[in-house]
């Protein structure tokens, strides 16, 4: 037993029958979802549709009942998706046609314009004036194409000479576009800087996740390219112009003597259907109008690419793999989701089959056997509230299936009491099992006790607040309180080797009954408001930002409106966590922020990179935006967790 001195739960509680489980449906489930048949579940894959037309046959099977306002058990909607650079794309320096593909590249953020203009070589693109390090000081760039390099200046081992343990933001594609266009250039063209980074000199893989609203095409060229326009203009090859920036460690801007620059970038888009599976349970008795949705999201990541560790080494520490499973979870409108963002060195993309085991084949088919347990009590014993068993979509892709639930609702969400995910429970290892979201609802503490006394597992605290790497974050935003159960990260994670064969199928049965002695706990709990201040206790506290290796980071305290379509004019907000400086600013859900400091933050990236020049305590003006309304004030920036 856990937690034994804890609660308060009496011996004819923890002595509690425990209901039957069909572990051979679970493992079923689990081998089928998880076979090579559905391709890894991926956006976009036949094996996806062939998920959802399984769980949707298995939810009527068992008797949920269709929500009333959905046609049956599928709530479809459309994604669109960049898909990939486009043939019209062109690229002429100095004369020479270039091979797209072959000589360069059109990143996925890249504006989809035309351009002609002068080249100016602007050293590695950054104005930071925190470090008084400015390649733009001294040059003319408006109207200009920038040429730069990819990352900041390097020390003697290759690592940046600013960040302790990682390159700062300067490094990151997004700020050099941005910064590039802020000083009035027409187009950005990116090199991998020769010494220290891959010898191959590969060409970024296209990001369909990562899409952001630069205003200037961005384009990628190979060194060999970019030596050959530098030769006929009489300039330093790549190795020199490198080897002067990182021993100085100060710019070294230039203008191309008789350069030009002509080309257009185009972005082939796709528009993918998909849907949620939803079914239900109606309550019965005074509280019957109430739900408690039970969730987990049914896609994974098809055959690879963005967000497969496939080509990584396996050593991850738990960090690392948390670290990559919020990225995977923060919008894909709006994130560095992307290697060549995040990370800013190649990554060839991965391709083989993701089965998706554990994430989330095993979630899935929890929920689908507590629908079933649920389902058959309900013959006799109707639970208090209606509950809404749900399986989500383009979780992967940046919590979009859920997203989209809390924004087109079936239901009225105010009288969603509570929503449970589970998110990767097939791992359970010493009985361990994750919970997340214990703080945001004030009955969830004592429950949570009381569970742990019960059950053979072992609760282990995934942070208080509803702020974390799945489907639950989306209706957290909406103050809607949640618990995410999770049982932990491993080496297969987001890898083809997630196969059903490694599942913990005792370990998921364990998780069942508890689970369902939990529901009945949310069924009947007296009713709570979402409690905003145990969102400081997130394993993801929002919009605080500092490079790595910094001991205090400036924080605003916004929470992005995540799986969101950004519109280019500002970062929309689902609302603010309590006793930040966006709290006491009076910030409200539905506010869009246009600018902080003298920075723009048309985009989340843009925001966080304006948090970044500053520090805790810092007093800078906020511009934001309220229905037509724009507002301008002062705020003190708070410090992460502060």
């Amino acid at each position: 037993m856990a937690l034994a001195s804890l609660g308060s739960a009496t011996t004819a509680d923890a002595e509690t029958t425990q209901p039957a489980v069909l572990e051979d449906e679970i493992r079923s489930d689990v081998y089928f979802l998880a076979s090579d048949r559905l391709e890894g579940r991926g956006v976009g894959t036949p094996g996806l549709d062939i998920a959802a037309d399984y769980i949707a046959t298995r939810f009527q099977s068992i008797g949920l009942k269709p929500l009333p306002k959905l046609n049956g058990y599928f709530q479809p909607f459309e994604i669109t998706k960049a898909q990939s650079v486009s043939p019209s794309t062109t690229l002429t320096l100095a004369g020479k046609k270039l091979k797209l593909g072959a000589d360069y590249t059109a990143l996925s953020f890249s504006a989809e314009k035309s351009f002609s203009a002068p080249i100016v070589f602007a050293g590695y693109g950054i104005t930071d004036k925190s470090r008084h390090y400015d390649d733009y000081a001294g040059i003319d760039t408006k109207g200009k194409v920038v040429l730069a390099f990819r990352f900041e200046p390097h020390d003697d081992k290759g690592k940046s000479q600013w960040g302790k343990d990682d390159w700062t933001s300067n490094s990151h594609l997004e700020t050099k576009a941005r910064v590039a266009a802020e000083h009035g250039a027409a187009a950005l063209i990116l090199i991998t800087p020769p010494t220290f980074h891959d010898p191959a000199d590969a060409l970024l893989p296209f990001s369909h996740q990562f899409v952001a609203n630069i205003s200037i095409p961005v384009l990628q060229l190979k060194r060999a390219a970019a030596d050959q326009l530098l030769k006929r203009v009489g300039a330093a090859d790549v190795v020199e112009l490198q080897k002067k920036l990182d021993a100085a460690a100060k710019p070294d801007s230039f203008a191309l003597k008789d350069a030009d620059a002509t080309g257009n970038v185009a972005i082939t888009r796709t528009h993918t259907k998909v849907k949620n599976v939803v079914g239900y349970i109606p309550g019965s008795g005074p509280l019957a109008d109430e739900f408690v949705i039970v969730g987990a999201h049914y896609d994974h990541l098809g055959w690879g690419g963005e967000g497969s560790l496939m080509n990584m080494p396996t050593a991850h520490g738990a960090a690392t793999q948390i670290a990559q499973k919020l990225a995977n979870a923060i919008s894909p409108a709006t994130t560095q989701a992307s290697p060549h963002a995040a990370h800013p060195t190649s990554m060839p993309v991965a391709r083989a089959i993701h089965h998706g085991a554990d994430d989330n084949a095993s979630g899935t088919a929890t929920v689908l056997e507590l629908a079933r347990i649920f389902a058959h009590r309900a013959q006799t014993q109707p639970p208090a509230r209606s509950v809404i068993f749900a399986t989500f979509t383009a979780e992967e892709a940046g919590l979009i299936g859920s997203a989209h639930f809390v924004k087109e609702p079936p239901i009225d969400l105010k009288r969603v009491v509570a929503m449970l995910n589970l998110d990767m429970v097939g791992r359970v290892r010493k009985n361990i099992l994750y919970v997340g979201g214990g703080g945001t609802a004030q009955p969830f503490k004592n429950i949570l006790k009381v569970e742990d006394l019960k059950s053979p597992l072992e609760f282990k605290n995934f942070g208080d607040g509803g702020l974390g790497p799945s489907d639950h974050m989306s209706f957290a935003v909406k103050k809607v309180p949640v618990l995410f159960l999770f049982s932990g990260n491993h080496a297969d994670y987001h890898r083809p080797t997630d196969t059903a064969d490694k599942v913990n199928y005792d370990g998921i049965a364990d998780v069942v009954r508890m689970s369902v002695h939990l529901i009945d706990d949310l069924t009947e709990m007296p009713r709570s408001t979402y409690v905003d201040a145990a969102d400081k206790g997130s394993m993801m506290n929002p919009m605080t930002a500092g490079d790595e290796g910094e001991t205090r980071r400036a924080s605003l305290g916004v929470v992005p409106e995540y799986g969101g379509e950004e519109d280019g004019k500002g970062v929309r907000i689902s609302g603010t966590t309590s006793g930040t400086a966006a709290e006491k600013a009076g910030l409200q859900a539905g506010d869009v922020v246009l600018k902080l400091g003298d920075q723009p933050t048309s985009t989340l990236m843009e925001l966080s990179t304006a948090l970044n020049a500053h520090k805790p305590g810092d007093k800078v003006k906020l511009v934001y935006k309220r229905g037509e309304k724009e507002i301008t004030t002062e705020i003190t920036l708070g410090s992460r967790g502060g």
